[in-house]
């Protein structure tokens, strides 16, 4: 016999806590080694943390964050939050036009722009007529009135907010004005520049649109619309130019919402330019 030793295996596990693949090492030990292959093991885990930490490198493969594109992993930047406006003029629902709606049907006054219409996603005009029930209007007269139903062919036809601020809101007096914001409020139309009182009609309509927030505010010139026809307290009405209520209204609205609107039913009809 030689006096033959048979080796001694000793395995050691140097990353298993950190969470890295498992290293195996395996090795005859030499009295003495054991402490030097610790301390020496300890020494490569500690500057290979190091490592990885300042490179920013994430998880067992060592992803640095600066080669995310090498990889065709990449990061997408958030699109600004948009949102389309479709503003109209004057919509007259009266007269002539009523006798049209009555012939060919309803959607008749929208029919060449329905489609651009429901190509927006807020759509605002000034409604020039009341929706309340009333007698018959005669060609050429200057009060207007439109049936109660045509506030369905406003919302078919993408209508979201309107102004009321106007000289014909009021033809119909308090009733009207009351039959108009029932019948808006059932189709979810927001309306401004009029209310039951002076301090809703001079409040915004506030519209949301892919997280974009606007507040439209509307007003009606004193030279165009009777005294009669202003909102007060305990009276429906329109609300009226006036600088200082406007300045108030809109400081206001900024708190509300991203953007502020203003529209304004003023000057001078039947005239090709516009006033100073």
């Amino acid at each position: 016999m030689f006096g033959f030793q048979e080796p001694k295996y000793v395995f050691y596990d140097f990353a298993e806590e950190a969470g890295y693949s498992i290293i195996r090492h395996s090795s005859i030990i030499k009295p003495g080694m054991k402490k030097k292959i610790l301390f020496f093991s300890f020494i490569c885990l500690a500057v290979l943390a190091v490592a990885a930490y300042s490179k920013g490198y994430l998880g067992s493969f060592f992803i640095s964050q600066n080669n995310l594109a090498d990889l065709n992993i990449q990061k997408e930047t958030p699109k600004p939050a948009e949102t389309t406006l479709i503003a109209v003029g004057d919509i007259m629902l009266s007269r002539g036009v009523d006798s049209k709606i009555k012939k060919n049907g309803a959607d008749y006054p929208f029919a060449k722009v329905s489609d651009y219409l429901k190509s927006g996603d807020i759509v605002f005009g000034n409604l020039e007529t009341p929706i309340a029930n009333g007698r018959v209007i005669k060609p050429g007269e200057l009060t207007f009135r439109a049936d109660p139903g045509i506030e369905t062919t406003l919302k078919d036809n993408n209508f979201s907010v309107i102004s009321l601020a106007n000289n014909h809101t009021g033809n119909f007096g308090q009733q009207g004005f009351k039959e108009t914001f029932d019948l808006l409020k059932e189709q979810n139309i927001k309306y401004a520049g009029a209310g039951e009182n002076a301090t809703e009609a001079y409040s915004p309509a506030i519209v949301e649109s892919n997280k974009i927030k606007f507040a439209f505010l509307a007003y009606g010139s004193a030279s165009l619309v009777p005294v009669s026809y202003g909102a007060a307290d305990g009276r429906a009405g329109i609300a009226f130019l006036d600088k200082e209520k406007m300045a108030a209204a809109v400081a206001e609205a900024k708190k509300q919402a991203d953007i502020v609107i203003v529209s304004m039913h003023a000057g001078t009809e039947y005239i090709y330019t516009p006033i100073e």
